[in-house]
């Protein structure tokens, strides 16, 4: 009897000490081009996920890869053309101090590049992850 005890201990102190994993873990998800002004832009998104690596898993996708379509309309991403976008935990858009923002097309520091500029910054993107 003092050893199934025993046993039945070890095994419950085994158990809970493994690390848990589920799908509800933070994840973060970035669709980009290779592009001169998407890399540009990735590269400054990175150096922020990089900051909360520990919080977050970081998936990368090349929006033109074949493999992305069903990521792009799983979070109801533009299927026309976009250059960019960060989905949080399944979302691209956060309300930040009262305002609407959308990970979608580039951020503010690419202001003038045209068409797709978006209203979102560096620093947005780090409240969010905080």
């Amino acid at each position: 009897m003092k050893t199934l005890f025993t046993l039945l201990i070890s095994g419950i102190l085994l158990f809970t000490s493994l690390p848990v994993y589920s799908e509800a873990q933070s994840k973060v998800e970035v669709f980009y081009k290779n592009r001169k002004p998407s890399q540009q832009t990735l590269k400054e998104v990175k150096s922020i996920l990089e900051k909360h690596a520990a919080k977050y898993q970081v998936e990368y996708h090349c929006i033109t890869d074949s493999s992305t379509e069903k990521l792009i309309k799983k979070y109801n991403l533009p299927e026309t053309h976009f250059p960019f976008a960060v989905v949080v935990n399944g979302k691209y858009c956060a309300t930040i101090d009262s305002k609407n923002i959308v990970f979608l097309e580039f951020p503010l520091f690419m202001k003038g590049i045209g068409r797709h500029e978006g209203n979102w910054s560096m620093d947005h993107l780090n409240k969010v992850l905080n």
